[in-house]
């Protein structure tokens, strides 16, 4: 399944991929979070975690590994929430457009 959102005034179809994984099949990937190092090995799967979660790809690409890391280590998913808020501030300073709102469904 993707989702397709239409730009106002552009007539501009962006697809949105589906997720090459579901957040079960990407933690079964990385074990349990908690505790994770993240790494140029592993930081892939955390990405693709976060995709998976909703976040768009062209975003989470953008993250340091600190914040992917606090992301997946944050049981209680204020690390989630902190991303959730640099993104909706991107948003609202016009540097990411709004087909963001599916990732506020984690």
């Amino acid at each position: 399944m993707s989702v397709e959102f239409r730009l106002e005034n552009e007539g501009i179809k962006i697809m949105a991929r589906t997720p090459s994984l579901t957040p079960t099949e990407a933690e079964a990937l990385l074990g349990p979070r908690g505790s994770l190092s993240i790494n140029a090995d592993n930081r892939g799967n955390v990405r693709k975690w976060l995709c998976a979660r909703g976040f768009p790809s062209a975003f989470v690409a953008g993250l340091s590994m600190r914040e992917l890391e606090y992301a997946y280590n944050k049981t209680d998913d204020s690390g989630l929430k902190s991303i959730q808020r640099k993104l909706d501030e991107a948003t609202q300073n016009g540097l990411i457009d709004n087909a963001h709102e599916m990732a506020k469904n984690w």
